[in-house]
Order: structure tokens, then C-alpha cells, then sequence
């Protein structure tokens, strides 16, 4: 991962803290960056599957680059 925006991404993206992802990102965390698992934030929000996850993984992809 490329920095601590992006890690903190990922954990609260593991807590399902809606809101501070949406802060995250508002700050430039990289939702394409993937995770010690090879796992994106996106892939995060929908193994979640947490109602606000599900609702917010539609933004995500939106912002996901397959190739980035």
C-alpha cells in the first residue's frame, strides 16, 4: 500500500466505518491499491456485507481502475 491514507482506508474499511472512509477518500486515499491479500477496498466493501458497505461499494466501483 502507498501510504497511510490508504492503510487507514483499509482498516476502516475492515470495521465498516462508513464515515471514515468517505473521509479517506475525500483525502486521496487510492481505492485502487490493493491490500497484503491482493484484495482491493472494493473487494473489501462487498465481502463485508454490511448493508452501508453494500450501498457505498457502487461509489467505490465507480472509482475502481481494473488496471490501476
Amino acid at each position: 500500500m502507498e501510504n497511510n491514507q490508504t492503510l487507514a482506508l483499509f482498516h476502516a474499511m475492515e470495521e465498516g466505518d462508513i464515515e471514515e472512509v468517505k473521509n479517506l477518500l475525500a483525502k486521496g486515499a487510492d481505492v485502487n491499491a490493493k491490500n497484503e491479500e491482493g484484495k482491493s477496498a472494493l473487494f473489501l466493501a462487498i465481502e463485508q456485507q454490511l448493508p452501508e458497505m453494500g450501498l457505498f461499494s457502487a461509489h467505490l466501483k465507480a472509482l475502481y481502475d481494473p488496471d490501476g
